[in-house]
């Protein structure tokens, strides 16, 4: 069984989702890390390897690169994430692939070296997906505006139905279409990083099985969105 290495940026918010990924999927890993980067150590890397670096990408790389310029100064009000999680869901099908395909077959990957020697063309994509998702928001006048636009940006993938059920126990737990979805860490704020998870998945239903369990301005948002 070959041994593979995943290397990634010390202050990287992925650490924990890739950690929680080998922990869910019963995946055995050795964590190691230096000044510069953590390493997961792994054994059996069939058929998943690929797929968990082109989630981390399109996930967290693709976030950061449209942050930057949409929420330069971090505040993100619900119906922002809204908008930023339609964005995310821009291709991100397609792009998934296109990180597998040049992923290297190397021992040790670098999750950071692909991204800024492998990935030109999707990099430079993210940038002018920014660029345009800046000035289409910089027209909205209210929040009405900004809920057209979000529905707007979903319509451009939403080709397949889909249904998305949302839970809260102790924490909160997103399901698509019966898969339960990993919730990324983007703002420190599960209801937001619900709210960004959601959208990026672009589902065609959504349902919320635990509605008092959510704060009102999250119920206040899905019901704006249609739910």
């Amino acid at each position: 069984m070959r041994e593979r290495i995943i290397g990634i940026n010390k202050n990287s918010k992925a650490i924990e989702y890739i950690e929680d990924y080998l922990i869910d999927n019963e995946k055995a890993y050795k964590k190691d890390d230096d000044d510069n980067q953590v390493y997961f150590v792994l054994s059996d890397t069939d058929l998943w390897f690929e797929e968990l670096i082109s989630e981390v990408i399109v996930l967290y790389f693709k976030f950061n690169e449209i942050s930057k310029l949409l929420i330069p100064n971090g505040n993100c009000p619900y119906a922002y994430c809204a908008y930023i999680g339609s964005v995310l869901s821009i291709d991100a099908s397609i792009e998934r692939e296109e990180v597998k395909n040049n992923i290297p077959s190397d021992t040790f990957v670098s999750i950071d070296g692909i991204y800024n020697f492998c990935l030109k063309d999707i990099r430079e994509s993210w940038e002018s997906l920014a660029l345009l998702c800046d000035k289409l928001v910089s027209q909205c006048k209210c929040d009405k505006d900004l809920y057209s636009l979000t529905s707007f940006m979903l319509g451009v993938e939403n080709e397949v139905s889909s249904t998305l059920t949302v839970d809260k126990q102790e924490e909160i737990t997103l399901k698509k279409d019966g898969e339960i979805l990993k919730l990324p860490n983007f703002f420190e704020d599960p209801e937001m990083d619900a709210i960004t998870t959601i959208l990026a998945n672009s589902p065609t239903e959504i349902l919320i099985v635990k509605k008092e369990a959510f704060s009102p301005e999250f119920m206040n948002l899905m019901h704006k969105i249609g739910v």
